[in-house]
């Protein structure tokens, strides 16, 4: 049996956000999608659809839109960059035998690139494409139809 899309209004509207914000940690996604976040109709306008941490890194984790695009950590002094060499978060100051612990930064991937992997990844029958956002599924099958 096929799992449900559950997620695709929480990914259609972290897209939006995100391309229009640039990088965010998902600390911050979550902050704007369940205290910041506008209403959409004039019928929500007193219950908001909120999501947990962990759905919402989960969908950013696992999802074809979305991408690492660093890692940062607040410190008393700060906000301190990292940069991933060889797949290990290091400060680019410091040595690599110094670890620290941070958060990822998400942003999204270029709708191309997301429609070539889905196409890579085989989700092109039907059943798959149905977990899509419509903006995706209709991207993956204009593509689909142009080869």
């Amino acid at each position: 049996m096929a799992g449900r899309a559950q997620h695709k209004r929480l990914i259609t509207r972290v897209y939006r956000y995100l391309e229009e914000r640039g990088p965010l940690t998902a600390m911050e996604i979550h902050q704007w999608y369940n205290h910041d976040r506008p209403n959409i109709s004039k019928h929500t306008v007193t219950h908001k659809h909120n999501t947990t941490m962990q759905t919402l890194s989960n969908v950013l984790a696992k999802g074809v839109l979305f991408e690492e695009a660093g890692l940062v950590t607040t410190t008393n002094t700060g906000t301190a960059s990292f940069e991933k060499i060889n797949g290990k978060w290091f400060r680019p100051n410091y040595g690599n035998g110094q670890r620290y612990i941070g958060r990822k930064v998400w942003r999204v991937r270029s709708l191309e690139d997301a429609v070539e992997r889905c196409i890579a990844a085989r989700r092109t029958n039907p059943i798959a494409l149905r977990k899509l956002p419509k903006f995706l599924r209709d991207a993956v099958i204009e593509k689909m139809e142009e080869e």
